[in-house]
């Protein structure tokens, strides 16, 4: 039998089914966010009530709730969330994203995948340069 990584949540501290857990990184209990500016989405903490875009080159307030949490976070035996390691350079954890829908759009992993996938988009032709160039420095990946 294959074993799908995605059909299990991606933080080592749960282990649990995806979308299913019930720990902070269960997209379940976070709002999906979208930036009416920039037309960027990622995944809002469950109890955030920010609306202000989180992609680095456009920091715009009012961004909309599309799709609300079902339920809030579990917590462990000690009290704690189960994913509640932090990273210690105050930039975002790895989300863990398996799929283009799961990125959250801010962390390391999320950003480089984006950009990826606009150097593909230009040299397929689907992006002008100057186009890659604006995607680059919206996504925070142009030098």
């Amino acid at each position: 039998m294959a074993f799908d990584p995605s059909d299990y949540c991606s933080n080592p501290k749960c282990g649990g089914t995806a979308d299913a857990c019930g720990c902070p990184a269960d997209h379940n209990t976070q709002d999906k966010m979208r930036c009416p500016d920039c037309k960027g989405e990622w995944w809002r903490a469950h109890g955030d009530k920010s609306t202000v875009c989180l992609h680095p080159e456009c920091r715009q307030e009012g961004s909309v709730v599309v799709r609300a949490a079902k339920y809030p976070p579990t917590y462990g035996e000690d009290g704690e969330p189960l994913d509640s390691d932090s990273p210690a350079s105050g930039e975002p954890a790895d989300c863990g994203a398996v799929g283009p829908d799961d990125e959250c759009g801010m962390c390391d992993g999320c950003r480089e995948s984006a950009a990826a996938d606009i150097e593909t988009q230009h040299e397929t032709g689907e992006l002008t340069y100057g186009e890659a160039v604006a995607a680059h420095e919206l996504n925070g990946t142009w030098n």
